[in-house]
């Protein structure tokens, strides 16, 4: 369950860093710290869903940063994403 929650949460957040809304990714980081909490998980597990990269090898920052979606950088940046990382 917690995989595939994970899974689900990470394709999430990428969509609304893509479409560039900052109150669903505040929403679903904030839903998720909950539910890490309530399951065992660390501040670190939330920053690896952040700092997860998808298949084209793309963060949830990245892809915010490529489209201008400054708000949505603020937001991630503000949960714990890692700037340094880099494109696959």
């Amino acid at each position: 369950m917690q995989r595939l929650a994970h899974r689900v949460v990470h394709r999430c957040l990428q969509n609304a860093a893509v479409k560039g809304h900052a109150d669903v990714v505040d929403y679903l980081l904030g839903r998720y710290v909950d539910f890490a909490r309530a399951n065992g998980g660390t501040r670190e597990d939330v920053v690896e869903l952040i700092d997860r990269a998808d298949s084209r090898g793309r963060t949830a920052l990245w892809d915010a940063c490529r489209f201008g979606r400054v708000e949505v950088v603020r937001s991630l940046l503000g949960a714990g994403a890692d700037p340094t990382l880099q494109n696959d």
